[in-house]
């Protein structure tokens, strides 16, 4: 039986509700299937399904794209805030440096340090938690829940990749952070009470 032909107009028939899900997104999201690649094997490469709606690749891709980059920022905005408390609580710490006479450039290069070292840190438990999540979730609760399952593609130079880049702006990201932190003149900051 088609769900999209035969059970769903029997739903509308009935007055039953109908809720769509596909993860996959027909096979343009398994990570098999590529923007602007054609697929070597598989139902997809041989046409598609035979009956059904068409789907718009450009526009899953571009849905997915979009999901990524609200993502990142996301987690971006958390680490500025984590980062700016950090540098406003350390305001002292930093304003004595300066009296030892530590830069305030060799200041932000700490901080940036700092921040490429927490996301490193993160990029690596990411990556870590990801993969073992991927493999519980493609080569068990698939095959008990839904009985099918599918090839594990792991797109390793893409991950680096984002993960050198999520790595620099964590460190961007802590060094503006502390901007306001740096910008106080070092007396007025050894000065200050909590």
């Amino acid at each position: 039986r088609d769900y999209e032909w035969e059970i769903m107009p029997a739903n509308l028939d009935q007055g039953l509700g109908t809720m769509v899900w596909s993860p996959l997104g027909w096979g343009r999201l398994t990570g098999k299937i590529r923007r602007g690649e054609k697929p070597k094997e598989g139902r997809i490469a041989n046409g598609g399904a035979e009956i059904g709606p068409e789907v718009d690749d450009e526009y899953l891709y571009t849905v997915v794209d979009a999901l990524d980059v609200v993502a990142i920022l996301v987690g971006l905005a958390g680490i500025s805030a984590t980062f700016s408390a950090q540098a406003w609580s350390r305001r002292r710490e930093f304003g004595m440096l300066r009296h030892l006479g530590v830069t305030r450039r060799e200041i932000a290069a700490l901080l940036g340090l700092e921040g490429a070292l927490l996301g490193a840190i993160g990029a690596v438990i990411g990556l870590l938690l990801g993969i073992a999540i991927a493999l519980i979730l493609i080569f068990m609760v698939n095959r008990q829940s839904f009985h099918w399952s599918m090839e594990l593609h792991m797109p390793w130079l893409a991950l680096a990749t984002l993960s050198l880049v999520l790595v620099a702006l964590t460190a961007l990201s802590a060094t503006l952070s502390g901007r306001y932190a740096l910008s106080k003149h070092a007396v007025l900051a050894v000065k200050e009470d909590d």
